[in-house]
């Protein structure tokens, strides 16, 4: 926090200290001479390595995440982010900013998935590469926002707490590693200990570097578990009218445009629609889909899934005897997930900022 409030809310202006930052991710620290202290120790901190990394087991984990594709990514938000919504500790900072509300949300959506899509590509967490620096951006920006709500008069710390705190930073980090496999295997996907553990070592390193306390991240598969029980348990998941709000603003996001002219896409962008909330529908626990009064997908593309499954699950089954298999899943599973990327993102590139 001391960090961002240095080089953010002093005297600078925005796009001065966003530069600087910038400057200091791409070239280092020692190509700038005004980088505050603060910041100089969290450039420490990140590139000090901790004594548990395991490169391999870090690569291993990024590479089941690119084999799930596209999967991965719809878990990702139709589970974690939207149920994440019944939980209105976490959704109140969105709710403030802005950042997921209205027509923000297509674009706000679309750069989360960005980040994850950065910090999961092959050599990602490597020093300098892609997903490091986007993994320090968003720490940056978590610690900014932070600041400013704090400032905001009409935030009440007695009533919702400290805005985006650790253990709401926890709750996101789990709900990108382990509610998404959570979510993948209801899908279909063969996700053996070996697998899942490699998954949350790759996402305790980027809660490493994002500034979460990495002993509180859970290393296996019990803890996994044990961590999705206690962060639904803990939760009063009883969300305001601006949490069914943002639900229903995220998948609202995904309707088709009605002006269109292109037919084709439109009833393409239909079913992907529809998609979306038949996994919303299966994947959440059935109490919270019913109190951010979520609408039903119906029987009929309740089916989508359901009939995914037992392909998703054979193929991703026989992979485990036939290496080129596994090789071809997971170069098509990342072609999948570059292609959402290039379909959400267009031409834009992820600031990870706030205006």
């Amino acid at each position: 926090d001391q960090a961002a409030q240095d080089l953010f809310m002093s005297d600078r202006k925005h796009i001065q200290s966003f530069r600087l930052m910038n400057k200091v991710l791409e070239h280092g620290i020692d190509a700038e001479d005004e980088v505050p202290e603060s910041f100089q120790q969290l450039m420490d901190e990140v590139n000090t390595e901790p004594a548990w990394l395991d490169r391999k087991q870090l690569e291993k984990g990024a590479a089941t995440c690119r084999r799930l594709g596209s999967h991965a990514m719809a878990v990702l938000g139709d589970l974690a982010l939207l149920g994440g919504y019944a939980n209105t500790d976490i959704s109140k900072p969105l709710v403030f900013t802005g950042a997921l509300k209205g027509g923000n949300t297509f674009d706000r959506i679309s750069e989360t998935s960005q980040f994850w899509f950065d910090v999961t590509r092959e050599g990602a967490l490597q020093k300098g590469a892609k997903g490091f620096k986007s993994a320090i951006r968003v720490r940056m920006m978590h610690a900014m926002v932070r600041q400013r709500l704090l400032q905001n008069p009409k935030w009440n710390s007695e009533l919702w707490g400290w805005p985006i705190n650790a253990a709401d930073s926890l709750a996101t980090n789990v709900g990108f590693s382990m509610a998404m496999i959570y979510g993948c295997k209801w899908l279909g996907f063969y996700l053996p200990n070996k697998d899942i553990e490699a998954v949350l070592h790759l996402w305790r390193y980027i809660g490493y570097l994002m500034g979460d306390d990495d002993e509180w991240l859970p290393k296996t598969t019990e803890e996994g578990l044990q961590c999705l029980l206690l962060i639904h348990l803990s939760n009063e998941n009883n969300p305001d009218e601006e949490s069914k709000a943002l639900a229903k603003d995220y998948i609202n996001s995904f309707k088709p445009k009605s002006d269109t002219t292109n037919w084709k896409q439109y009833v393409n962008d239909y079913y992907f629609f529809m998609k979306h909330k038949a996994y919303a529908e299966l994947l959440i626990p059935f109490d919270l889909y019913k109190k951010l009064e979520l609408p039903s997908s119906n029987l009929t593309w309740m089916l989508v899934p359901l009939l995914e499954f037992p392909v998703l699950f054979v193929k991703d089954r026989l992979r485990t005897f036939i290496p080129s298999l596994h090789k071809k899943i997971e170069y098509e599973g990342a072609k999948a997930q570059e292609e959402v990327i290039k379909t959400r993102m267009g031409d834009r590139q992820a600031s990870y900022i706030p205006k």
